[in-house]
């Protein structure tokens, strides 16, 4: 990288950061919080990146109801979304981050050599590929687990709906 690609790369990341800035000094977030968002923008790209997936939100009025649709019934995303689901989520992160730490263990706490890609494409290290295929093991048991789950759930339910049947028929 040279020097002026560097220069490029700083002036981006002021700006990235400075227009965060001013966003959060216009909200109306408590202090305690603008303090916060205003740390996390200051750190160059990842800040700014992070402040406008966590914090930004859309400038516009919500769009009306379509026509015959009941503006109070949530979508089909929130209304199977539960509770549990952000406990979901922070185990995968728990998982992820243990995958990660596991791979670098079992690269003897080194990245390792770094490989190329031909062309030029990018590169990776020895630990990437242990991460990567712990990573690939570990979604695929979670997806064998949610599939059993979901086949395990349809047939007690079924069975259920069978005994309940067969309750009210002989009543």
């Amino acid at each position: 990288m040279s020097l002026a690609d560097s220069y490029v790369a700083i002036a981006v990341a002021l700006v990235a950061s400075t227009w965060c800035w001013w966003h959060i000094r216009r909200s109306g977030d408590p202090a305690i919080i603008k303090i916060v968002l205003s740390l996390i923008a200051a750190v160059p790209f990842l800040g700014a990146i992070l402040y406008v997936l966590i914090q930004l939100p859309p400038r516009r009025r919500p769009l009306p109801p379509a026509e015959g649709s009941d503006p109070r019934r949530p979508s089909a995303l929130v209304a199977r979304w539960h509770e549990r689901e952000h406990v979901y989520l922070g185990w995968a992160s728990a998982v992820f981050w243990g995958l990660a730490a596991l791979a670098y263990w079992m690269n003897d706490w080194k990245a390792g050599a770094i490989h190329y890609f031909p062309w030029g494409w990018g590169h990776f290290t020895d630990v990437d590929v242990l991460f990567h295929a712990l990573l690939i093991g570990a979604v695929l048991t979670f997806g064998l687990a949610v599939r059993a789950k979901v086949i395990l759930e349809r047939e007690l339910r079924g069975a259920f709906t069978l005994q309940h049947q067969r309750h009210l028929e002989t009543q």
